[in-house]
């Protein structure tokens, strides 16, 4: 009898570690496998961003003012130009992505009201 437990000892040992280096190896695999992903595309990075900036702004809008402190947090730390007493008010930010950078201009076509939409659209040049 203390053979066969002897034995039983052994074998569960045995399993434990076959069973963590199959762990180790899987992680070992993984993980750098993780950081070896592509970078996100530069048009994706522009969509994403200004889409966050478009959500932000319309956000603030809801009590129909729109201050140059939303409007820094809607741009979340990228450079902003804002002509809100135009008679097309608008609002651009200049986004940054994988040594390239483009310019969005936010419309407002029901002007800076609180039922107002906000509207983007990509620059071909930057005004600053």
């Amino acid at each position: 009898m203390t053979r066969w437990l002897g034995g039983c000892a052994g074998l569960t040992a045995g399993a434990a570690v076959l069973a963590f280096a199959a762990v180790a190896l899987w992680v070992a695999y993984a993980v750098p496998a993780f950081f070896d992903r592509a970078e996100v595309p530069t048009d994706e990075s522009f969509g994403k961003q200004s889409g966050l900036t478009r959500s932000r702004i319309a956000q603030a809008l809801g009590d129909g003012v729109l201050t140059d402190q939303e409007i820094s947090h809607a741009a979340t730390g990228n450079e902003w130009q804002a002509r809100l007493t135009d008679p097309t008010p608008r609002v651009v930010v200049k986004y940054r992505a994988n040594d390239s950078h483009r310019c969005y201009s936010f419309l407002f076509p029901d002007g800076l009201t609180e039922r107002g939409t906000v509207g983007s659209v990509p620059l071909d040049r930057c005004p600053f």
